[in-house]
Protein backbone atom coordinates (compact mmCIF):
# COMPACT_ATOMS: atom_id res chain seq x y z
CA UNK A 1 0.00 0.00 0.00
CA UNK A 2 0.84 3.58 -0.81
CA UNK A 3 1.30 5.92 1.67
CA UNK A 4 -1.29 9.01 1.09
CA UNK A 5 -0.77 12.27 2.45
CA UNK A 6 -4.46 13.41 3.63
CA UNK A 7 -4.91 17.43 3.91
CA UNK A 8 -7.76 19.17 5.29
CA UNK A 9 -9.56 21.20 3.06
CA UNK A 10 -10.38 24.56 3.13
CA UNK A 11 -13.90 23.81 4.77
CA UNK A 12 -12.34 21.31 7.55
CA UNK A 13 -9.85 24.30 8.45
CA UNK A 14 -12.65 26.94 8.90
CA UNK A 15 -14.33 24.54 11.09
CA UNK A 16 -10.91 23.39 13.13
CA UNK A 17 -10.53 27.47 13.40
CA UNK A 18 -13.83 28.40 15.06
CA UNK A 19 -14.04 25.79 17.29
CA UNK A 20 -10.14 26.70 18.67
CA UNK A 21 -12.05 30.43 19.19
CA UNK A 22 -14.66 28.94 20.89
CA UNK A 23 -12.20 27.34 23.54
CA UNK A 24 -10.16 30.52 24.47
CA UNK A 25 -10.28 31.47 27.46
CA UNK A 26 -13.02 34.04 28.83
CA UNK A 27 -12.22 37.80 29.31
CA UNK A 28 -11.93 39.76 32.81
CA UNK A 29 -15.45 41.04 32.22
CA UNK A 30 -16.58 37.47 31.92
CA UNK A 31 -14.57 35.99 34.46
CA UNK A 32 -16.35 37.99 37.03
CA UNK A 33 -19.26 37.00 39.35
CA UNK A 34 -21.83 37.54 41.51
CA UNK A 35 -19.82 36.66 44.81
CA UNK A 36 -17.30 38.52 43.66
CA UNK A 37 -19.05 41.91 43.43
CA UNK A 38 -20.32 41.05 47.10
CA UNK A 39 -16.90 40.70 48.18
CA UNK A 40 -15.60 43.95 46.52
CA UNK A 41 -19.13 45.96 48.14
CA UNK A 42 -18.45 45.08 51.78
CA UNK A 43 -14.25 45.36 51.38
CA UNK A 44 -15.36 48.86 50.31
CA UNK A 45 -17.91 49.26 52.91
CA UNK A 46 -15.46 48.28 55.59
CA UNK A 47 -12.97 50.97 54.09
CA UNK A 48 -15.51 53.48 54.88
CA UNK A 49 -16.21 52.47 58.09
CA UNK A 50 -12.40 52.47 58.90
CA UNK A 51 -12.37 55.85 57.41
CA UNK A 52 -15.60 57.75 59.39
CA UNK A 53 -14.48 55.91 62.99
CA UNK A 54 -10.58 57.51 62.35
CA UNK A 55 -12.70 61.12 61.86
CA UNK A 56 -14.71 60.29 64.94
CA UNK A 57 -11.50 59.32 66.94
CA UNK A 58 -9.13 62.69 65.98
CA UNK A 59 -12.26 64.73 66.79
CA UNK A 60 -12.52 63.06 70.09
CA UNK A 61 -8.74 63.36 70.34
CA UNK A 62 -9.33 67.13 69.45
CA UNK A 63 -11.75 67.63 71.78
CA UNK A 64 -9.86 65.80 74.61
CA UNK A 65 -7.00 67.85 74.01
CA UNK A 66 -9.25 71.39 74.35
CA UNK A 67 -10.92 69.89 77.59
CA UNK A 68 -7.00 69.07 78.73
CA UNK A 69 -6.15 72.55 77.56
CA UNK A 70 -9.32 74.01 79.35
CA UNK A 71 -9.38 72.24 82.79
CA UNK A 72 -6.77 72.84 84.19
CA UNK A 73 -7.43 76.55 83.91
CA UNK A 74 -10.67 76.27 85.29
CA UNK A 75 -9.11 74.32 88.33
CA UNK A 76 -6.36 77.20 88.58
CA UNK A 77 -9.24 79.82 89.13
CA UNK A 78 -11.11 77.92 91.22
CA UNK A 79 -8.04 77.90 93.62
CA UNK A 80 -7.74 81.37 93.22
CA UNK A 81 -10.67 82.34 94.33
CA UNK A 82 -10.88 79.87 97.30
CA UNK A 83 -8.03 81.44 98.61
CA UNK A 84 -9.19 84.68 97.88
CA UNK A 85 -12.03 84.08 99.49
CA UNK A 86 -10.28 82.73 102.41
CA UNK A 87 -7.73 85.68 102.32
CA UNK A 88 -10.88 88.38 102.77
CA UNK A 89 -12.19 86.60 105.68
CA UNK A 90 -8.84 86.46 107.55
CA UNK A 91 -8.80 90.22 106.54
CA UNK A 92 -11.90 90.46 108.02
CA UNK A 93 -11.25 88.75 111.19
CA UNK A 94 -8.10 90.39 111.67
CA UNK A 95 -9.83 94.08 111.10
CA UNK A 96 -12.29 93.39 113.58
CA UNK A 97 -9.42 91.76 116.18
CA UNK A 98 -8.02 94.75 115.86
CA UNK A 99 -10.75 97.35 115.90
CA UNK A 100 -12.07 95.45 119.36
CA UNK A 101 -8.52 95.56 120.73
CA UNK A 102 -8.21 99.48 119.80
CA UNK A 103 -11.56 99.44 121.92
CA UNK A 104 -10.63 97.75 124.41
CA UNK A 105 -7.84 99.63 124.82
CA UNK A 106 -9.58 102.84 124.96
CA UNK A 107 -11.61 101.96 127.61
CA UNK A 108 -9.62 100.81 129.68
CA UNK A 109 -7.41 103.96 129.25
CA UNK A 110 -10.31 105.53 130.23
CA UNK A 111 -11.06 103.43 133.05
CA UNK A 112 -7.54 103.82 134.07
CA UNK A 113 -7.11 107.73 134.09
CA UNK A 114 -11.06 107.68 135.87
CA UNK A 115 -9.91 105.27 138.52
CA UNK A 116 -7.50 106.94 139.23
CA UNK A 117 -9.46 110.58 139.68
CA UNK A 118 -11.79 108.08 141.76
CA UNK A 119 -8.55 107.64 144.40
CA UNK A 120 -7.26 110.89 143.94
CA UNK A 121 -10.81 112.19 145.14
CA UNK A 122 -11.32 109.46 147.67
CA UNK A 123 -8.16 110.76 149.53
CA UNK A 124 -9.75 114.26 149.80
CA UNK A 125 -12.98 113.58 151.08
CA UNK A 126 -12.50 113.94 154.95
CA UNK A 127 -10.90 117.41 153.72
CA UNK A 128 -14.40 118.36 152.07
CA UNK A 129 -16.21 116.62 154.86
CA UNK A 130 -14.48 119.37 157.22
CA UNK A 131 -14.92 122.32 154.43
CA UNK A 132 -19.08 121.59 154.64
CA UNK A 133 -18.98 121.28 158.32
CA UNK A 134 -16.92 124.31 158.89
CA UNK A 135 -19.33 126.48 156.00
CA UNK A 136 -22.69 124.72 158.04
CA UNK A 137 -21.21 126.91 161.19
CA UNK A 138 -20.46 129.93 159.35
CA UNK A 139 -17.00 129.39 160.33
CA UNK A 140 -15.25 130.15 156.85
CA UNK A 141 -13.97 133.67 156.70
CA UNK A 142 -11.18 136.19 155.85
CA UNK A 143 -8.35 134.67 154.07
CA UNK A 144 -9.21 131.70 155.03
CA UNK A 145 -12.34 131.32 152.87
CA UNK A 146 -10.48 132.28 149.63
CA UNK A 147 -7.99 129.55 150.06
CA UNK A 148 -11.26 126.96 150.68
CA UNK A 149 -13.05 128.45 147.26
CA UNK A 150 -9.98 127.99 145.60
CA UNK A 151 -9.68 123.98 146.72
CA UNK A 152 -13.36 123.76 146.03
CA UNK A 153 -13.04 125.04 142.61
CA UNK A 154 -9.68 122.89 141.71
CA UNK A 155 -11.70 119.48 142.92
CA UNK A 156 -15.21 120.55 140.51
CA UNK A 157 -13.37 121.78 137.40
CA UNK A 158 -10.42 120.76 137.32
CA UNK A 159 -10.81 116.80 138.31
CA UNK A 160 -14.56 116.84 137.13
CA UNK A 161 -16.29 115.85 140.74
CA UNK A 162 -19.80 117.29 141.10
CA UNK A 163 -20.94 118.52 144.66
CA UNK A 164 -24.14 117.14 145.92
CA UNK A 165 -26.82 117.33 148.17
CA UNK A 166 -28.63 119.97 149.25
CA UNK A 167 -31.46 120.61 152.09
CA UNK A 168 -34.56 120.05 150.16
CA UNK A 169 -33.84 117.82 147.40
CA UNK A 170 -36.49 114.64 146.14
CA UNK A 171 -34.66 111.98 148.20
CA UNK A 172 -33.52 109.43 146.01
CA UNK A 173 -32.22 106.45 147.64
CA UNK A 174 -29.78 106.15 144.15
CA UNK A 175 -27.22 109.01 145.02
CA UNK A 176 -28.35 109.73 149.00
CA UNK A 177 -27.94 107.68 151.98
CA UNK A 178 -30.72 107.76 154.89
CA UNK A 179 -29.32 108.06 157.95
CA UNK A 180 -32.18 109.42 159.43
CA UNK A 181 -35.91 109.69 158.93
CA UNK A 182 -38.95 112.32 159.94
CA UNK A 183 -42.06 113.24 159.42
CA UNK A 184 -42.50 116.54 158.10
CA UNK A 185 -44.86 118.72 155.94
CA UNK A 186 -44.05 117.81 152.75
CA UNK A 187 -45.71 115.89 149.71
CA UNK A 188 -43.25 113.32 148.92
CA UNK A 189 -39.88 112.22 150.62
CA UNK A 190 -36.83 115.27 150.82
CA UNK A 191 -33.51 116.28 152.17
CA UNK A 192 -34.03 117.64 155.48
CA UNK A 193 -30.36 117.38 156.41
CA UNK A 194 -27.32 117.03 155.21
CA UNK A 195 -24.48 115.33 157.60
CA UNK A 196 -22.05 114.63 154.65
CA UNK A 197 -22.14 115.65 150.89
CA UNK A 198 -22.60 113.37 147.60
CA UNK A 199 -19.63 113.21 145.10
CA UNK A 200 -20.23 111.69 141.93
CA UNK A 201 -17.34 112.00 138.69
CA UNK A 202 -19.53 112.16 135.30
CA UNK A 203 -22.23 109.24 136.07
CA UNK A 204 -20.40 107.18 139.04
CA UNK A 205 -21.93 107.76 142.51
CA UNK A 206 -18.36 108.18 144.02
CA UNK A 207 -19.92 108.38 148.14
CA UNK A 208 -23.73 109.14 148.39
CA UNK A 209 -24.74 111.81 150.47
CA UNK A 210 -25.38 111.42 153.68
CA UNK A 211 -28.56 112.93 155.26
CA UNK A 212 -31.81 113.13 157.03
CA UNK A 213 -35.14 112.33 155.27
CA UNK A 214 -38.35 114.62 155.86
CA UNK A 215 -41.34 111.94 155.13
CA UNK A 216 -45.00 113.39 154.45
CA UNK A 217 -46.96 113.18 158.14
Amino acid sequence: MTDQNFEPNEDEQATSDAQSENEQPQTSNEAESPLGEDIAQEAQAWLADQAENGEAAGEGEEDGAEESETDPRDAKIAELEDELARTRAQLYNTTNQYNNYVRRSKEQEKAKVEEGKADAVAALFSVMDDIHAARSHEEITGPFAGIVNKLEETFTNKLGVEIYGEVGDVFDPAIHEALMAQEADVTEPVVGQVFQPGFKLGERVLRPARVVVHNPA
